[in-house]
C-alpha cells in the first residue's frame, strides 16, 4: 500500500472505529465473549496457518461467543477478516469494511484498528486477543512478523500505546491476551498491565507440536462454556498443554541429532552441549504486576547500594551462573546464525533472559544477609500471587516470569537480530520506573 492510500485508509478506519454502537454493533446483542485471532501468516509460520484455520472453523460462533479471524497469508493480496459462523462458515467482513487486500501485520496501527473495530462490531462482556506469530524476543519485540514489508513486530512501548488506544476507543480492556515463544518477561507484563487483565505467556520456546493446538484448544472450551472468566480461559490453555523437552533440530527440522553431536552432549564441557528447550505456559494476573515490580525495584536498589561489596558481587555472579536461562532460539551474535542453526551449542546461545524466582532463590542462598533474604522472600511471594497458573516439564526451573540479565557487558542492549537495536532497554516503562537497569549497568560496569 503506498503512503497516500495508507494514510487515507488509517484515517478512514480510525474514524469508523469511533462511530456509535447503534451504527455498527452486531444485531445479536452483547455476547459473553468475542475472541479475536491476529494471524501473521505472511512469515515463517506459513505452513501452520491452514491447520489452525481448519481447527477454528470447527469451533464456530454462537449467540454468546463471537469468533473473529484476522489472517494475512504467505503471498500478495490475500489478507482477510472473517467472522466464523455457527457451522464454521468463513464469512468475510474485511471487504465491506473497506480494508485493502494486503496489509503489514507488524504495523501497530493495523492492530489497533482491527481490535477497536471488532470490539465495537461484536460487543461482548469479555474480549480475548490471540496473536499467532513466531519469534519470541523477550522485551526487544512483540513479534508480529510480515514479509511485505519485512517487519519483526512492534516495540513494547508501541504495543502499550496500541492497547491504550484500543481502551480509549472501546472503554474496555483486553481481558485475555496470548503471547508467542519467549514473551513471559516481566518487562512486557508491566508495559501492558494497564490495558490487559490476564496474559497467557511462555518463557521458553514452544515445540513444533504445540504451534497449532496451543492456540485453539482453550478457545474450544470457552465456546462450549461462555461463562468462563478470563482467568479460567487462560487456565484452560495451561491445562491442555502437554509439556515436553526437545532439541530444536528434531522438533522443527525433523532431523535426528548426528552421532558427533550426541558424543559432545555427553562431554564434560557443557558449552558444547546442544540447547535443550522446555515447553511451559503460564497465566499472569496483571492486577498483581505493579506490586511485584515494586518489590523487584526494592531489591535492585539494595543490590545497587551494595554493588561495591565483594561478597555481594561474588554472590550475584554465582547466583546468576546457576539460574535458568531463556532466549536460546537465537545465537549471541547474529553472524553465528548459520553455524548455530546446525549445532545449537550452548556457548553460542543468546542467554540474557533469566527466571526471576530461580535467580532470587539462588541469590538468598548465596549471600547471607537478613535484609536481602527479606527482599527476596517478598519477590517470591509476589511471583506466587502474580502467576495464577503454570504447567511445565517436571524438574524444569521455569516459574512463569523472566527478566533481562545479560552475563556479559557486550550483550547489554545487543539486538537479537541484525543491526542496531530499534529501541534501548532504558526506554521501557519497567526501566524508567525501577532501579533494575541501573543495577545491571553497575554490575556489568557499563
Amino acid at each position: 500500500m503506498n503512503i497516500i492510500l495508507r494514510v487515507w485508509f488509517i484515517s478512514f478506519i480510525l474514524f469508523f472505529s469511533t462511530v456509535p454502537y447503534s451504527m455498527v454493533s452486531s444485531a445479536k446483542g452483547v455476547a459473553n465473549w468475542t475472541v479475536m485471532y491476529y494471524i501473521c501468516g505472511d512469515s515463517n509460520i506459513k505452513d501452520y496457518v491452514e491447520s489452525l484455520l481448519e481447527n477454528l472453523s470447527h469451533i464456530g460462533s454462537t449467540k454468546d461467543f463471537n469468533l473473529i479471524i484476522f489472517v494475512d497469508r504467505y503471498g500478495e493480496d490475500d489478507f482477510h477478516i472473517y467472522y466464523i459462523g455457527k457451522k464454521g462458515a468463513f464469512i468475510e467482513i474485511s471487504t465491506s469494511l473497506g480494508w485493502p487486500s494486503e496489509i503489514d501485520t507488524g504495523d501497530p496501527d493495523i492492530l489497533k484498528i482491527f481490535c477497536a473495530q471488532m470490539m465495537r462490531l461484536y460487543p461482548a462482556k469479555y474480549y480475548a486477543l490471540i496473536p499467532y506469530a513466531s519469534g519470541g524476543t523477550g522485551w526487544q519485540r512483540f513479534c508480529l512478523p510480515d514479509r511485505h514489508p519485512k517487519t519483526r513486530g512492534v516495540s513494547l512501548p508501541d504495543l502499550s500505546n496500541t492497547l491504550e488506544f484500543i481502551f480509549n476507543r472501546t472503554h474496555h480492556k483486553i481481558d485475555l491476551m496470548f503471547g508467542s515463544c519467549g514473551t513471559g518477561v516481566i518487562e512486557l507484563a508491566y508495559e501492558v498491565a494497564p490495558y490487559v487483565n490476564y496474559l497467557v505467556l511462555t518463557q521458553d520456546c514452544l515445540s513444533r507440536e504445540h504451534l497449532v493446538e496451543r492456540f485453539y484448544q482453550a478457545t474450544w472450551d470457552v465456546r462450549n462454556n461462555s461463562n468462563l472468566t478470563p482467568e479460567e480461559f487462560g487456565k484452560r490453555a495451561v491445562i491442555h498443554l502437554k509439556p515436553e523437552c526437545f532439541y530444536y533440530q528434531e522438533s522443527y527440522y525433523n532431523k535426528t541429532l548426528p552421532n558427533w553431536i550426541k558424543i559432545l552432549n555427553n562431554s564434560t564441557f557443557k558449552g558444547l552441549h546442544t540447547v535443550l528447550f522446555y515447553d511451559s505456559t503460564a497465566v499472569i494476573n496483571t492486577s498483581r504486576v505493579n506490586k511485584l515490580v515494586s518489590k523487584i525495584d526494592q531489591l535492585a536498589y539494595y543490590l545497587l547500594d551494595h554493588i561495591d561489596d565483594k561478597r555481594f558481587l561474588d554472590g550475584i555472579s554465582k547466583a546468576r551462573s546457576q539460574t535458568r536461562e531463556y532466549g536460546k532460539c537465537f545465537p549471541k551474535f547474529y553472524f553465528l546464525e548459520p553455524i548455530y542453526n546446525k549445532t545449537r551449542f550452548e556457548f553460542m546461545a543468546y542467554d540474557c533472559f533469566i527466571d526471576i524466582k530461580d535467580f532470587i532463590g539462588h541469590l538468598k542462598e548465596t549471600i547471607y544477609d537478613s535484609q536481602l533474604e527479606f527482599l527476596c522472600n517478598n519477590i517470591i511471594n509476589g511471583i506466587n500471587e502474580t502467576v495464577s497458573a503454570i504447567k511445565k516439564v517436571p524438574g524444569d526451573h521455569s516459574n512463569g516470569l523472566s527478566i533481562y540479565f545479560p552475563q556479559e557487558k557486550i550483550l547489554y542492549n545487543k539486538y537479537i537480530f541484525y543491526g542496531k537495536i530499534p529501541y534501548p532497554y532504558e526506554s521501557l516503562s519497567f526501566s524508567k520506573n525501577t532501579n533494575w537497569d541501573e543495577f545491571l549497568k553497575a554490575y556489568l560496569k557499563i
